[in-house]
């Protein structure tokens, strides 16, 4: 299914992340709506330990209490989390930290995603958008297409986060008062 896309194609080709990590995620979900949410903890942190970002649905098991599952993910967490420190030592996961710093003040842009981040971003910097163009692991190998990526200002960075905050914050009140696991299906299609 994923080789009918060019979106698919280009992430498998390039073996990215994102697409295990998204079926964990959703695997969770189905998990702990079905009624498994150890289950739905356990794999929710394996998706949080290949990226970081799936931690935040965290907050909508709280608010919409499947508090087994939050614990259930929080224990998980804390020990691949501690295991992975064990293994490759904190210099890495230091560095690991600062790198993920460093591109959380960029926004991405290419024909493949589409972010308000990145569009009102350049709208609004378009001398501050950078292009970036992979070198062929290869000598032989052709030219690859690239992408752009943009050095975020501090304000645009401030409103963005306040606005990711505001949504956290309004679909965790929209779970807190979902009546069953019709109403958090749409939540979670949202």
């Amino acid at each position: 299914v994923l080789l009918t896309s060019s979106v698919g194609s280009v992430a498998l080709y390039q073996n990215q992340p994102q697409i295990l990590v998204a079926f964990l995620t959703l695997w969770a979900i189905e998990r702990t709506e079905k009624g498994h949410p150890a289950t739905g903890g356990l794999l929710l942190a394996l998706a949080a330990a290949i990226k970081i970002y799936p931690v935040l649905y965290v907050v909508f098991w709280i608010a919409g209490r499947q508090y087994r599952a939050a614990f259930v993910f929080l224990l998980a967490g804390a020990f691949l989390g501690g295991l992975s420190v064990y293994l490759c030592g904190w210099p890495l996961h230091a560095q690991f930290l600062e790198l993920l710093g460093s591109i959380s003040r960029t926004a991405m842009l290419t024909n493949y995603s589409y972010i308000w981040e990145s569009v009102v971003g350049a709208l609004i910097y378009p001398e501050a958008i950078q292009s970036v163009i992979p070198h062929p692991v290869n000598p032989g190998d052709p030219a690859l297409v690239g992408w752009h990526i943009l050095s975020k200002s501090p304000s645009l960075t401030v409103v963005f986060h306040v606005a990711q905050l505001v949504a956290i914050a309004s679909f965790a009140v929209a779970f807190r008062h979902s009546s069953g696991s019709q109403t958090r299906a749409l939540l979670w299609a949202s």
